[in-house]
């Protein structure tokens, strides 16, 4: 099968797609990321755990825009190759915040859950401190993926000279990888979901005892 690779006019409207995209994401999370460093609603562990998430979406935009500006403006075929170490070091820094999304996804769903279920003993669970260590700590969790890169190529890798996709590469610990994504982030969707259920259901009880309360 012959890849026919992309003309310069393919290449800068990939590009033109990706700023757009991008500068939509980087408006709204600037502005939501101001809301809550400034707002003094937002400064609780709620509030510290929203900042934590707002900017692990930053550093994927900015690894996105920035990545993939430089290899379809130079054209180079090693920055698009996963024998190349330079080529392998963006999609590693984009899955640590990827993943530390991810996972602070999962801290603020059990923080909504604990301010309803337990609201006299929330502090001892939650506080601004342990939200920051939590926040870094998930952070520091999405480096993890990127340690069987000593073995051989498991990043994602901008392909620029396919389909403009950040794809992992044809090796078994890339292979691995890849399927590891789609667990992670089916497991966490489906645990986010039960729990924000649980909340839910916990928002419905209260709403009832307080109209009776009115009655």
């Amino acid at each position: 099968m012959t890849i026919v690779e992309p003309s310069y006019v393919e290449d800068m409207f990939a590009l033109f797609c990706i700023v757009v995209v991008s500068l939509f994401g980087f408006i709204s999370n600037g502005l939501s990321l101001h809301i809550t460093i400034t707002n003094s609603h937002f400064r609780n562990a709620y509030g510290t755990l929203c900042t934590a998430i707002l900017l692990c979406n930053i550093q994927t935009m900015a690894v996105i825009l920035i990545w993939g500006a430089v290899v379809l403006l130079t054209h180079s075929r090693e920055l698009s190759s996963p024998t190349s170490s330079i080529a392998l070091i963006p999609g590693c820094l984009a899955n640590v915040s990827l993943y530390g999304a991810v996972i602070v996804n999962l801290l603020i769903t059990m923080n909504r859950y604990c301010a309803l279920a337990y609201p006299l003993k929330y502090h001892n669970f939650w506080s601004i401190p342990k939200a920051r260590r939590a926040g870094i700590i998930a952070y520091l969790l999405g480096f993890l993926p990127c340690l069987p890169n000593i073995f051989g190529p498991c990043t994602p890798i901008f392909n620029a000279k396919l389909n403009y996709c950040w794809t992992y590469s044809d090796t078994t610990c890339g292979q691995f990888n890849s399927v590891f994504d789609v667990i992670i982030v089916t497991s966490s969707s489906v645990i986010m979901g039960c729990i924000n259920f649980a909340t839910f259901i916990k928002i419905r009880n209260h709403y009832k005892v307080g109209l009776k309360v009115i009655i």
